[in-house]
């Protein structure tokens, strides 16, 4: 009989603790839970965060599946024999094990000189060994004025929902300081373009500053300290101001943190991630790893296209909460079989991360993204679609007589990825304002296609009600005609740098010239949608590369595939439309 002890560090490990009992259930399963946990009353937005991801009455509930559970104070550890040593109000316990699964977690690590601070705190926190309260009184205080958050990654943007929503209806602040994004992924999690939709859509919350400290590391943030607490960030060029705030959230510069890793002798690499083997297993030792402190980001797996050819692509795999429970799941059949998984390839369940920031405002990702893919010399390709929602808008900015000057739409961006030579789709990113539970349904949309190997064929064909369906579908259209070569996408970055270079393309505004005076690219020509076609002969030279510019990118699509089947080549679509053009260029006239 195996007799497995488990260590988790949040619900993914309890999880793990509760498939292992139901796939092996004569094995003996035992978890270990600090003796500090409890279920905290809701008080405030952390609290209540906790109690979202915590089931109440955990202990009671575990017990009844017949799992063991033992609460201690301290731990120790012996590998060679096997054991753990457990202290507690109890007295000292060993207890053996076959084989031990321990959860841990990439945390924040506060700079050395901060950590005597007493109104500076981490985020994400262990959701067994802190306490949730503290947070609440570090925003919810009667003595809290402004509020920081320290950070550039999708744990920042998680604490900056929740500071924003204990802030509102009150006249309190939130400075949110943007920096490199320095957690356990090297990489951005998003694309350019679902930045800059992003941080527009964030405009709409007036308790809130966005303070761009994107060029330097949270690291080097310089402070000002009064006896025990924070009152100023400084940028260390100086030239980029500072920041005075009451309370400060750091969620940046996360390293795995656990009181077992020096005892257990577990290796950590550069990015501050313990060192395991490709299925969770330090050599030898039935010691299994997961959770967001696993270095899993890097696996030698086979894609379904090249698998005929025995070969393998080397793909990073993107660590987050959600996908640490894929790798319990996965874990559970590599202790129970005593073989490697045949389930599927890591990497497609991998990378699932959705952050909620407002009520109606949602951002995430599934899959790999584009970064990890450069990295992994995979070749791919993209389309972004933007569904806006009828007569609802924020706006990038203002001209002095408040007049309107460019309109940023609402509604469901979406940034799709596939293989370039087979069109699987390989992840996704987006950002949904004010469209309900879309984000949602573009993940459960999304995570079966990817798991099964699906094409954009495959979800251009989808029949699935809804703008989530509808937006998939249009998305994967315009990949679709990519893939056949019918039109090729540009960014803004790309546009400007391919002028600068001296390259001549005959760029064409679709929009009507009421929008086209609101804002305009330089040397575009101003053809409206409904003129074109009688004008395509007089207007439109035939041997120039044609980039096509509308609002949100759809009629510019729409009109590349109707010229492409006139017979022209050299087709370009800016990406996003002149919605995500980042620049400020002053209107022309015709």
């Amino acid at each position: 009989m195996k007799r497995i002890v488990v260590l988790p560090s949040g619900m993914a490990g309890i999880r793990t603790a509760t498939r292992l009992k139901k796939q092996a259930p004569s094995s003996e399963i035992n978890v270990i839970l600090p003796g500090s946990f409890k279920n905290y009353p809701v008080k405030g937005v952390f609290t209540n965060y906790f109690s979202k991801r915590v089931t109440d009455n955990l202990i009671e509930k575990l017990e009844g599946r017949g799992l063991g559970v033992v609460s201690v104070d301290e731990l120790g550890l012996d590998m060679s024999g096997r054991e753990l040593t457990i202290k507690s109000k109890r007295g000292e316990l060993p207890v053996r094990f076959s084989d031990l699964v321990m959860e841990l977690e990439s945390l924040p690590r506060i700079p050395r000189n901060l950590r005597a601070a007493t109104n500076i705190f981490p985020w994400p926190c262990p959701y067994f060994y802190f306490d949730f309260e503290k947070l609440d009184t570090a925003v919810h205080g009667k003595n809290i004025e402004n509020i920081a958050v320290i950070g550039g990654g999708l744990d920042t943007l998680e604490a900056l929902g929740l500071a924003l929503e204990a802030t509102v209806n009150t006249d309190k602040k939130v400075y949110w300081i943007r920096t490199q994004n320095s957690g356990p992924s090297p990489y951005n999690p998003f694309s350019p373009d679902i930045w800059f939709y992003l941080l527009n859509q964030l405009n709409e919350f007036k308790q809130l500053t966005i303070v761009d400290w994107s060029d330097i590391l949270p690291e080097k943030i310089l402070f000002e300290l009064d006896g025990d607490k924070i009152t100023k960030l400084i940028h260390p060029s100086g030239a980029s101001g500072s920041v005075q705030a009451s309370s400060f959230i750091w969620a940046e510069s996360l390293y795995v943190q656990h009181p077992l890793i020096g005892r257990a002798g577990l290796k950590i690499n550069e990015q501050g991630l313990v060192i395991a083997s490709p299925h969770g297993e330090i050599e030898n030792e039935n010691i299994f790893l997961l959770g967001s402190g696993v270095d899993w980001r890097r696996l030698a797996l086979p894609l379904s296209s090249v698998r005929g050819g025995g070969k393998g692509v080397s793909c990073p795999i993107f660590t987050e909460d959600s996908s640490s429970e894929v790798q319990g799941r996965y874990l559970c059949d590599c202790i129970v079989s005593s073989q490697n998984s045949s389930h599927l390839p890591y990497w497609k369940s991998a990378g699932v991360k959705s952050v909620e920031i407002s009520s109606n405002l949602h951002v995430g990702r599934i899959g790999l993204g584009e970064e990890e893919m450069k990295a992994a010399n995979i070749e791919y390709e993209y389309a972004v679609a933007l569904i806006p929602v009828a007569s609802s808008y924020s706006f990038q900015k203002r001209v002095e007589n408040g007049e309107l000057q460019h309109k940023i739409p609402r509604g469901l961006m979406i940034r799709l990825f596939c293989l370039k030579h087979s069109g699987e789709i390989l992840g996704a990113q987006f950002v949904s304002h004010n469209v309900g539970l879309e984000s949602e349904a573009v993940l459960a949309l999304l995570l079966p296609m990817i798991h099964s190997g699906g094409t954009v064929k495959t979800l251009m064909n989808l029949e699935v009600p809804g703008r989530a369906g509808g937006a998939l579908r249009s998305v994967a259209s315009m990949l679709d005609n990519k893939l056949q070569g019918h039109f090729y996408s540009i960014s803004p970055d790309e546009f400007i740098a391919s002028k600068e270079s001296g390259a001549e393309f005959f760029t064409i505004d679709l929009r009507t010239q009421h929008q086209w005076q609101q804002k305009n690219i330089p040397e575009a020509v101003n053809i409206p949608l409904s003129d074109l076609k009688k004008r395509l002969m007089t207007d439109v030279p035939r041997m120039m590369p044609i980039v096509l510019i509308c609002e949100h990118s759809n009629d510019a699509y729409a009109t590349s595939c109707m010229l492409h089947d006139l017979g022209a080549s050299d087709l370009y679509v800016l990406d996003g439309g002149m919605a995500l053009w980042p620049y400020d260029d002053k209107p022309e006239k015709k």
